[in-house]
């Protein structure tokens, strides 16, 4: 793997590794000994939104649909960036809590 990975490719490719979304704060040598298998990172914080979001959304999915064009309801495993995500909890946060 290539040495001269930044933090963003870093985390896409632990979520596709099936680590799981880390947050930004975590360091690129963490988060590279978390790809190697030696060590433990920060989950990202948005993680309990994104979960309680993909419920929703999937409760929810015919009526919103249309609110959310360019989104295929999976929250979890799609990994919006965070700034999406934020979006998207402000949009339904009064329907989610």
């Amino acid at each position: 793997m290539p040495d001269d990975l930044n933090k963003t490719e870093l985390i896409t490719i632990l979520r596709e590794e099936g680590f799981g979304n880390k947050s930004r704060e975590n360091g690129i040598d963490r988060l590279t000994s978390v790809l190697h298998g030696e060590g433990v990172a920060i989950d990202c914080p948005l993680e309990p939104r994104r979960v309680a979001m993909q419920k929703h959304i999937q409760r929810n999915w015919t009526r919103i649909r249309t609110q959310l064009p360019h989104c295929n309801g999976k929250c979890l495993t799609y990994g919006c960036p965070d700034a999406i995500v934020t979006g998207c909890w402000l949009r339904f946060k009064d329907e989610i809590i």
